[in-house]
């Protein structure tokens, strides 16, 4: 019975310390990963790091020295460069982040001054839930950034939204940090 007890507490322990190894508490920069910067609602938009980049909805690599928010320039600002094409989502949620209302309200200024043909707005969902839930949650999250873009002045007849839902995700993976890089709404602009 004490081999027992023993190999018990042994297996506990050992579980508690593979929990350590976890990263907990914000960055220098007040985000909680290294791919978001969170508002307080769990929401927050997409950062990359120095060096990385990524590809954009419309296929062009972004971020590689962009100072983290996707402008070429790393102004943050327009300056003639491509907006930030991706905003994401909390758990469950779709309405627009203070984060997420500052990238639409540039993307927006972008839109009309250069007249794209076509904005395509696409919701996209984590893998949790069922397929239906996750395609009615993307087209929420899609007409959502739609809604937004239409009060910034954007023409709501020329924006079309399409939902995903889980069908596409960013990033593979069954943990956190993967599951909130695919609660996102991504903006095709031609």
């Amino acid at each position: 019975m004490n081999r027992f007890k023993l190999l018990y507490v042994g297996v506990l322990a050992v579980g508690m310390l593979s929990g350590c190894g976890a990263k907990s508490g914000p960055n220098a920069d007040g985000s909680t990963d290294g791919s978001q910067v969170a508002d307080g609602s769990g929401q927050g938009i997409g950062r990359m790091g120095a060096g990385e980049s990524s590809l954009g909805a419309d296929g062009r690599r972004r971020g590689a020295g962009s100072g983290g928010a996707g402008y070429g320039d790393g102004s943050g600002g327009l300056s003639g460069q491509e907006p930030v094409h991706r905003v994401f989502f909390g758990f469950n949620a779709d309405n627009v982040s203070d984060e997420a209302a500052r990238i639409l309200t540039d993307n927006a200024r972008w839109i009309q001054q250069k007249k794209p043909s076509e904005i395509i707005v696409e919701g996209h969902c984590d893998e949790r839930g069922t397929r239906e839930f996750n395609l009615a949650l993307g087209q929420k999250r899609a007409e959502a950034v739609k809604q937004f873009l239409s009060t910034q002045g954007v023409d709501w007849s020329r924006i079309r939204t399409v939902s995903f839902g889980k069908e596409r995700p960013l990033v593979s993976g069954h943990d956190d940090f993967a599951w909130s890089q695919n609660r996102r709404a991504e903006l095709v602009l031609r």
